[in-house]
């Protein structure tokens, strides 16, 4: 179930998830998260890049069932009213200078 969540967030989020977002979205432990990702990554479903000193997971693109997994993860995230709106929460771009909060 929680690599099902995290394999939904990580798709949800294009431009890639780190373990402390995905834990704290889904109200994990940072532990269990970063396990799973690991276990991802080595199984070849994720792939992981540095961005600065954040390493950020993504599906891997070489992965052989890659637009298969993607689609079928889409579908399942589109049913996932609660993963659907813990993701619409998080802000992708920075708030504009003054802007109260």
């Amino acid at each position: 179930m929680i690599r099902e969540e995290i394999l939904k967030v990580v798709v949800g989020l294009d431009q890639g998830a780190y373990a402390r977002q995905i834990a704290g979205l889904l109200e994990r432990d940072l532990i269990t998260v970063q396990r799973n990702l690991r276990t991802l990554e080595q199984d070849g479903i994720l792939a992981s890049r540095f961005l600065d000193r954040v390493r950020l997971f993504e599906l891997n693109r070489r992965y052989r069932y890659y637009g298969a997994l993607r689609a079928l993860l889409q579908t399942m995230l589109h049913d996932d009213v609660r993963v659907r709106g813990l993701l619409e929460k998080i802000r992708q771009r920075p708030r504009r200078t003054g802007k109260p909060l």
